[in-house]
């Protein structure tokens, strides 16, 4: 009886794995390889002809990088901020002639035409001069309360008792 449960055993493993005999797993094999390889296969972007722009914004005077400077390509939706270096980069950029606009607190803007042509690279340079910011009027206004207030009537009564009594 346990001969027979394993030979219906050995059958049912048989009529299973029929599909995966040795010759058809090579078969298989080889077709599944020649469907990665295919699929591997390096493809031309759509976009092959994209150019990069890369630069550096710093302060014309001290010639020191300017951090957190906005750069944008104008008429698109592209925008970097420069790093602690003053360093921008714009990759995968279509070739085109583009306007670049830097702008950052506490400098004037600055502005540049560029043209990129197909798989270029392109760097460039801006120096931002010091914008100054001129305030008009103004004037601060508070009032006393709590403590502050109470502190400054004590200090008032005691120097009026010092001149009282020196008098």
């Amino acid at each position: 009886m346990n001969t027979h449960s394993h030979t219906s055993v050995q059958i049912r493993c048989t009529r299973f794995f029929a599909p995966f005999h040795r010759r058809s797993i090579s078969r298989r094999s080889r077709q599944l390889v020649g469907i990665i390889a295919v699929c591997c296969v390096p493809f031309p972007a759509s976009n092959a002809t994209a150019a990069t722009l890369s630069g550096v914004v710093s302060d014309s005077q001290t010639r020191r990088y300017v951090k957190g400077a906005t750069v944008t390509l104008r008429n698109t939706d592209r925008v970097a901020v420069t790093d602690d270096d003053g360093r921008f980069v714009f990759r995968d950029v279509p070739t085109d002639s583009y306007t670049i606009d830097v702008e950052s607190l506490g400098y004037k803007a600055g502005t540049q035409v560029i043209s990129l042509g197909a798989d270029e690279t392109r760097s460039t340079e801006f120096q931002l001069s010091a914008d100054v910011l001129t305030l008009g009027d103004f004037v601060v206004e508070g009032e006393r309360e709590g403590l502050a207030r109470s502190m400054q009537q004590k200090r008032t009564a005691r120097q009026c008792d010092r001149s009282c009594l020196v008098g």
